[in-house]
């Protein structure tokens, strides 16, 4: 009786021991992240048969569990890896679209500075006051361009080093779980025991490595992880662990792209493979927002310099020479983006090379008798400086004397081309002949002429510039249908809705990452109350089992004084 009841009592004394044990290792770990708190199983012993029954022979502990929920938990890594995407993705982008949309770095003001200092020429063209400052609000800005141009050469070379460093953090993480995978099979092969502890290790790692990247497990039949990213590709398997590196992509050698290292060399994964995570975040970024405004700023910048040059080159100087280019391209050796101009040294050295003024003029003559009158005139590219006297013949309401061919008239946007003299005359009707352009109104006499000469005393003819301050509102971008200005208004509206978004995007995700986060901490965190509670139980119980000790030791005592 006394022995039997002394192996219960030792039973009853080793589990409360392993209780209080498991319940201050819980308090222990009450802050550690990523620690599930354990809890003891207990199994009742085989009882024994007498001739009374079964009599019981207490009970011990099966094994020591932590609370878990491998559902939960998934929902949590999915979340996490979302919120980090978007992370990555909104960082990048607030600063982008503060850059593009503050007035002392984005293009909008400078190009209003720049199109005002145009008609300012215009109203003095000889004056080189005006001159200066179109070419110091020209510099301007240009200097936009380029400090534009250098926050995107920075951008991409900051998703590099990014990519890079996540890179090498994701390898670190899987080699890590790759090592508490042997460890957790030596462990559970050795006591058939699960290494609590090592799990949450493991289960912490995997959480680290989706705010990396997007990864999912499957769990061994020895207790070892698989880990997948992407559509499937392997990262962990049980104790082998893929190697991820980096190096230029084959699409542009200016980026980096993901590989898979292996014997054989690397393998350039798809963007498309990288899905969740801050990796995903920065590569989604750089090609959906920053190759955009990459491409719109170089597109702004090639058809402003393109058209203002053309035109510019269509005017004369103070000097009375043609113009020359007003701006300049440039293309760093390296760089991302070509959306960088500069003015040209000339004009810089010498305002008075801005061509303001037109070549030719078009004049009715002073002998003229009639009322018809012409406007001054404009050229087209590759326009003919030869002067020339055009006769009017009345009787047949007819233009003689033209030396280029053909001659183009427009009445009412309806052009048609005549290839000889003479040219029918039509009042308000628009002629162009070698590349000059002029309208004629009125009623002229026979006789009449209008004179097609060279500007040789154009020094106040603003004509040009004011047809260079029509660029301005000239729909020259987007296929004729979006001036300079808009194409970067529409830059920034694109990426201040991407911004807008994303942040909704993240709200939504950061919610359900909390909300799961919750469950997670109600299922799995340690209440330190109920821990409290679990001390005085399990003391009551430690007690409970010494007392039942000390009544056995009584008894066996009891037995062997008996004489």
């Amino acid at each position: 009786m006394g022995s039997g009841i002394y192996s219960i009592g030792v039973s009853a004394l080793q589990n409360a021991q392993l209780g209080l044990a498991t319940t201050s290792h819980n308090i222990a770990n009450a802050s550690t992240e990523g620690y599930n708190r354990q809890r003891i199983i207990q199994a009742t012993n085989v009882p024994v048969l007498t001739g009374a029954g079964y009599v019981g022979q207490g009970a011990h502990v099966s094994t020591i569990e932590r609370v878990y929920s491998s559902f939960i938990s998934k929902q949590i890594n999915s979340a996490q890896a979302e919120v980090s995407s978007l992370e990555a993705y909104s960082t990048e982008l607030t600063y982008l679209n503060n850059v593009l949309s503050d007035t002392d770095s984005g293009l909008s003001t400078a190009l209003e500075s720049f199109f005002t200092a145009v008609q300012q020429v215009s109203s003095d063209p000889s004056s080189l006051t005006t001159r200066q400052t179109l070419v110091s609000s020209a510099s301007a800005l240009t200097s936009r361009f380029q400090g534009l141009s250098t926050l995107i050469e920075d951008q991409y070379e900051s998703v590099n080093n990014q990519i890079q460093g996540v890179v090498a953090s994701i390898n670190s993480y899987s080699q890590q779980i790759a090592t508490l995978n042997k460890q957790i099979i030596n462990a559970e092969s050795a006591t058939g025991q699960p290494p609590n502890d090592l799990y949450d290790q493991r289960d912490q790692l995997l959480l680290e490595l989706n705010k990396l990247i997007g990864a999912t497990a499957s769990t061994n039949t020895d207790g070892s992880y698989n880990v997948y990213f992407g559509n499937g590709q392997p990262l962990v398997v049980g104790t082998t662990v893929t190697t991820l590196t980096t190096k230029p992509s084959a699409a542009n050698p200016q980026k980096l792209g993901v590989a898979v290292a292996n014997s054989s060399g690397t393998i350039e994964l798809p963007e498309s493979v990288i899905t969740g995570g801050s990796l995903s975040g920065l590569m989604e970024y750089r090609s959906s927002v920053l190759d955009e405004v990459a491409t719109r700023l170089d597109e702004i910048a090639d058809a402003l310099a393109t058209t203002f040059n053309a035109q510019h080159a269509l005017g004369q100087d103070l000097q009375g020479n043609a113009g020359g280019d007003f701006f300049t391209s440039t293309l760093p050796s390296g760089s991302f983006t070509a959306a960088s101009i500069t003015v040209n040294p000339d004009v810089l050295a010498d305002v008075r090379l801005v061509a303001a003024a037109a070549p030719v003029l078009v004049s009715v003559s002073s002998d003229n008798t009639g009322s018809a009158t012409v406007s001054a005139g404009t050229v087209s590219s590759g326009y003919s400086a030869t002067p020339v006297a055009l006769t009017y013949a009345g009787a047949g309401d007819e233009l003689s004397g033209f030396s280029e061919f053909p001659v183009t008239v427009t009445v009412d946007g309806v052009a048609t081309d005549y290839t000889a003299d003479p040219v029918p005359y039509t009042s308000g009707a628009t002629y162009t002949t070698g590349g000059v352009s002029f309208t004629v109104s009125g009623a002229p006499d026979d006789g009449d002429q209008i004179v097609i000469e060279l500007n040789t005393g154009g020094v106040s003819d603003n004509r040009n510039m004011l047809l260079l301050g029509s660029l301005q509102t000239a729909k020259t971008m987007a296929g004729g249908t979006a001036t300079y200005a808009t194409v970067y208004s529409q830059l920034v509206s694109y990426a201040g809705a991407k911004g807008a978004e994303t942040e909704t995007k993240l709200a939504a995700q950061t919610s359900l990452l909390t909300a799961a986060e919750e469950r997670r901490e109600e299922l799995s965190g340690v209440n330190l109350d109920e821990e409290a509670v679990n001390l005085l139980k399990y003391q009551q119980e430690y007690q409970a089992a010494a007392k039942m000790l000390q009544i056995a030791s009584e008894l066996f005592d009891a037995v062997l004084n008996i004489r």
